[in-house]
């Protein structure tokens, strides 16, 4: 007779694979950005041998930085594979409802995870004790992962096609139920193809990959 600790973590061992499924599908298709970093010119000193009084430098200063400021709110927002290049932070509150919505009990996300996308093709996911927590009747499933992950990609619209080239980063699961406990690395999972649909505009990104989607936000 099978002990009902055993069905228990059976149960378990098959919720962590359905997460492990899941987390491998937004390692590997997530989005990054460039930063645009907008100089600010300084107020100008005309050239003529006369000293300006200290008011007329202050006026100058105060137009050139109302002129900067008018600059930046014109300037059209990115989109589309300009406003992906650079580097994306996970939201882990819209991964927690991701896996809720597909039937999990998240009992917590923390972390990071990091997503950096490059103007020459290349990507990185980084993750830094990325960690998830679900639970299945008196069991809860622990996976911490960390680490990079490289990868290349292209973009045809608003489809993002990313091949992983090289997975580095490291899962633990850990299993508990009653008095059972059960760790283990997880082998990496077979280098990855696949395609995804993005909308990225300012500092919000979204992937929508079989359905699941995820939302970051722009980082440094």
């Amino acid at each position: 007779m099978t002990s009902a600790s055993s069905v228990t973590t059976g149960a378990l061992r098959k919720s962590a694979a359905v997460l492990l499924a899941a987390i491998t599908v937004f390692a590997l298709s997530g989005c990054g950005e460039d930063e645009n970093e907008t100089s600010a010119t300084g107020g100008g000193v005309g050239g003529s041998s006369e000293v300006e009084s200290d008011a007329d430098t202050d006026a100058d200063e105060a137009g050139d930085a109302d002129a900067e400021t008018v600059s930046e709110e014109n300037a059209p927002p990115l989109t589309g594979e300009a406003c992906l290049h650079g580097e994306w932070q996970l939201d882990n509150g819209s991964f927690t409802a991701m896996l809720e919505s597909a039937g999990g009990n998240v009992l917590s996300v923390t972390g990071q995870a990091i997503v950096t996308y490059n103007d020459d093709g290349t990507s990185t996911a980084t993750f830094d004790k990325w960690t998830t927590v679900t639970a299945q009747d008196d069991a809860t499933a622990t996976m911490v992962r960390n680490g990079a992950d490289q990868a290349t990609y292209t973009v045809s619209g608003d489809t993002l096609t990313t091949t992983e080239t090289s997975g580095d980063s490291v899962l633990t699961m850990t299993m508990k139920s009653g008095s059972e406990t059960i760790t283990m690395n997880a082998p990496h999972e077979p280098y990855y193809v696949g395609t995804s649909t993005f909308t990225c505009e300012g500092d919000t990104l979204t992937v929508v990959s079989d359905g699941a989607k995820s939302v970051l936000h722009r980082g440094r």
